[in-house]
């Protein structure tokens, strides 16, 4: 069912793909929520074509890694979009709208995956992750408990030196 209401809605990103990420996002959700969410995925699919995402800074070599992106015709500062992995959608943005809709998606990301997708011949590189850092925070929030922020924090490489151990 998911997969018809996105099927052509999704821009250049395979439809499969979202709603896969909608489902893991969504683990342990009814179906509301997991209806809400992919109707929130395919507004910002949309958005990322009527306003114009344009990717102008690339990672040097691979797909993995981090862009700026804005919108087509604006002299603002680019956003920093960081696709860690195509398949799982696995990636950040440093706009207001990633930070805030526990989704993992937004415009820009949206619009970076569209351009990893469209070059078939990198697709097995952006499977692969890019170097992740030893911090990582998780932007989905649960769909049970408080959502603390910074409760979704954590060390991803092997064991900090002791002056952060305490910290962690």
């Amino acid at each position: 069912m998911l997969f018809a209401r996105a099927k052509g809605r999704t821009g250049g990103v395979p439809a499969e793909r979202i709603v896969r990420h909608v489902l893991s996002v969504t683990r342990g959700g009814d179906w509301p929520v997991r209806s809400d969410a992919l109707d929130a995925a395919l507004r910002r699919c949309a958005s990322a074509h009527t306003d114009e995402i344009q990717i102008v800074g690339r990672p040097p070599g691979s797909l993995p890694g981090l862009y700026g992106t804005r919108r087509a015709g604006s002299r603002a500062r680019p956003y920093r979009t960081l696709l860690r992995r195509s398949e799982p959608v696995d990636g950040s943005c440093d706009c207001a709208d990633f930070l805030r809709n526990s989704l993992g998606l937004c415009k820009h990301l949206i619009a970076v995956l569209a351009e990893a997708v469209s070059k078939p011949d990198r697709i097995v590189i952006g499977r692969e992750a890019a170097l992740a850092p030893p911090l990582r925070w998780d932007p989905v929030r649960p769909l049970n408990g408080p959502g603390d922020w910074l409760a979704r924090v954590r060390w991803v490489a092997a064991a900090p030196d002791g002056d952060l151990r305490r910290w962690l």
